[in-house]
């Protein structure tokens, strides 16, 4: 607040900050919060001063405004109908993208009403949370998806991202499933190996055997049961 006043002050012609008229203008303090856990700090700056409350009215103080999304419904924040309200709702604590995307769908129709540069600014919010939210590997696709959709196309733009967040399960399934077969034919290669071992088959004939190099079956015979 002090460095805001200082600018205006030093943006202001002296003639015009010495008249007895001239006021600062007045700040208003605001937190918006969306964290987890309940907001526990003061609201009042003198609290967090040693001993302000021997010196009462002649302590510098202020309080600020405190809002915290969390105390609000998603019902109350869709009926808003505006840019703050879907700001805010898109903003709060979501278990899941499943949450996130499904608020985003109760949004299309005020997302439909805004303006052009209020959906600019939207699109640019939305940005920020789906790419900070949203774990597949290749960002610029979700960036494309939001970039491609104009403001009366979120239900669409919601399924686009739904289709590539489960491209990208299939991709991650499928390479569990082809570790899993590696890690069973490796599983299976280890038995037979050691099984060949204890039949009394020389470390080189198992390598003739398995086509598998020496080092490589030295390695496989020594590993723990």
């Amino acid at each position: 607040m002090a460095e805001i006043w200082r600018d205006v002050l030093k943006d202001t012609e002296r003639n015009e900050a010495q008249r007895k008229s001239f006021r600062l203008p007045v700040i208003v303090p605001i937190v918006l919060y969306n964290g987890r856990n309940a907001w526990t700090a003061p609201t009042s700056y003198k609290e967090i001063l040693n001993g302000f409350d021997l010196f009462g009215k002649y302590v510098l103080d202020f309080e600020y405004v405190l809002i915290d999304i969390n105390r609000f419904s998603d019902q109350e924040l869709v009926k808003l109908s505006n840019l703050p309200g879907a700001v805010l709702l898109l903003d709060k604590k979501a278990d899941n993208m499943a949450v996130l995307l499904d608020r985003l769908r109760q949004l299309a129709q005020t997302i439909g009403r805004l303006s052009p540069e209020e959906f600019g600014l939207f699109r640019s919010w939305i940005e920020h949370i789906l790419v900070k939210n949203i774990p597949v590997a290749d960002k610029s696709k979700i960036i494309e998806i939001i970039e491609k959709s104009s403001k009366t196309e979120v239900n669409t733009m919601v399924t686009n991202i739904e289709r590539l967040l489960q491209e990208e399960f299939e991709k991650v399934k499928q390479k569990g499933i082809e570790k899993g077969i590696e890690q069973g034919i490796e599983k299976g290669r280890q038995t037979l190996i050691k099984s060949m071992l204890a039949r009394g088959l020389t470390i080189e004939a198992i390598s003739d055997y398995t086509g598998l190099p020496v080092d490589e079956v030295k390695r496989i015979t020594e590993l723990p049961e």
